[in-house]
Parts: C-alpha cells; sequence; structure tokens
C-alpha cells in the first residue's frame, strides 16, 4: 500500500486533487481503466469529466510501511478529495464487463 497524491489542473476552471491510498495492483488497475470513472460538477456547475489516472496525475508519496499502515488503520483510505473507490470499483467492473478491456484514446474523455 502506498501513499498517493492526485492533482490535475483544469485551468481557469480550477483543479481536482486529493490524498489515498492504493495498492500498485489498484493504481494500475485505476490507470487501465481512467477512462471509466467519470465526475459530475466538481468545478462547478454543468462540468463534468474522468479522473485521469496517469503517471501524471498520481505521485507516490515515500513514507516508511509502518507510517502507512498507521495512518491507513487509523484515517482510512481516502485523506482528502472526491475519491470514491467503491463508485470507481463498480464503473470499472462495468466496464470490463461490457467488454472495453482498457482506454485506448484518453483524448476521446
Amino acid at each position: 500500500m502506498k501513499l498517493y497524491r492526485y492533482y490535475e489542473d483544469y485551468g481557469r476552471m480550477g483543479s481536482i486533487e486529493g490524498l489515498f491510498f492504493l495498492t500498485d495492483e489498484e493504481a494500475e488497475k485505476y490507470k487501465k481503466h481512467s477512462g471509466a470513472v467519470r465526475w459530475y460538477e466538481l468545478l462547478g456547475k454543468h462540468s463534468d469529466g474522468c479522473f485521469s489516472f496517469s503517471d501524471d496525475t498520481l505521485e507516490v508519496i515515500e513514507l516508511p510501511e509502518d507510517a502507512v499502515a498507521t495512518l491507513y488503520e487509523k484515517l482510512g483510505k481516502v485523506l482528502s478529495g472526491p475519491f470514491d473507490f467503491e463508485y470507481f470499483d463498480e464503473a470499472v467492473q462495468e466496464r470490463i464487463d461490457e467488454g472495453e478491456e482498457e482506454d485506448e484514446d484518453e483524448d476521446d474523455y
């Protein structure tokens, strides 16, 4: 398990950022199916888009393993930000069930 910082800049509309814990497998899954995870009105009325999980938006914050374990135990999976990983997992599973294996062109979203 690692602590990740997510940051995505949307120019004058604002940015989406947060801190959360993911395993390496979860991080790869969200990167692979990034377009399946949508957001609505996070940056104001009528705004929508996709969380773009990628090497550009995710940064691993290096901490000792015992610190990660303690923070996860005391504070939970999401430390800050609009990240609902139960919803993300459902969206990814729907995409897999529909036969879409991964994002081919992220610019479509």
